[in-house]
């Protein structure tokens, strides 16, 4: 009850808002997309955010943005893009209004983002085979010497560049073009015994060991990290609408 009127309050605000000022004025936010009747959505194809089975989309991220949109009476357009960074700039480029995935908060993109929506802490964790306890990594000293792949310019890459300098080197790190290579491509991997280990968060990880159970994901090799959708610097009624409509 509490969100129809709140949803109806936000209707009608957005109405005499839009009677306001021009829409260069404005970007393209919520009183444009309500016009369109669609709202435009940036996601990956991952078993938390955005799959199909058996002809049916799922995924926790399309759960929650489509339940959103039925609120507003909108109809999700899901546009799955090859990576991260992919995203970041099909969202600067206009192609969509909102990015549905778990994206790190940062203060560079805070200058050109608005985050909002889904909010999560979570930190990464080396990913390994399961294997006799004597060759199990169970420190991040233990990293040193082994050969570890990620995708080339994420921030899992960033990370182990970071640890690596930490620990005074040593860390072999196999970089991966990431035009169309994910995390869970890894982990696949790994599982398959075609890499040695990779990093991925402890969320996405732990999600992947009810398929693969022949995985460890223990040992974390970073800080927390907060992360959340994005929506551009010009839609901050679409974000507050979202960060309004998570709070109820």
């Amino acid at each position: 009850m509490i969100r129809v009127v709140f949803i109806s309050f936000m209707v009608v605000s957005l109405a005499i808002s839009c009677g306001k000022g021009n829409s260069s004025n404005q970007g393209y936010d919520l009183p444009q997309i309500l016009q369109d009747d669609t709202l435009r959505v940036l996601t990956l194809n991952t078993s938390t955010s955005y799959f199909i089975y058996r002809d049916q989309p799922m995924g926790y991220h399309y759960d929650m943005i489509t339940e959103f949109s039925r609120q507003y009476k909108l109809t999700p357009k899901i546009i799955v893009a090859k990576n991260s960074n992919s995203m970041i700039e099909m969202l600067k480029d206009g192609v969509a209004d909102v990015i549905v995935y778990n994206m790190p908060v940062t203060n560079k993109m805070r200058d050109s983002v608005l985050y909002c929506g889904v909010q999560q802490i979570s930190h990464q964790v080396l990913v390994q085979r399961v294997q006799h306890s004597d060759f199990m990594i169970t420190d991040v000293t233990d990293l040193i010497g082994k050969k570890i792949t990620v995708v080339k310019g994420s921030r899992f890459h960033d990370r182990i560049n970071n640890l690596n300098n930490e620990l005074g080197g040593g860390i072999i790190i196999e970089d991966i073009g990431g035009d169309t290579t994910l995390v869970e491509d890894l982990i696949r991997m790994v599982s398959k015994g075609e890499i040695e280990y990779t990093i991925a968060d402890d969320d996405l990880a732990t999600f992947n060991q009810t398929y693969f159970n022949n995985i460890d994901v223990h040992l974390p090799i970073s800080f927390d990290q907060r992360s959340s959708w994005i929506v551009r610097k010009d839609s901050p009624i679409l974000a507050d609408s979202l960060n309004k409509w998570f709070e109820l």
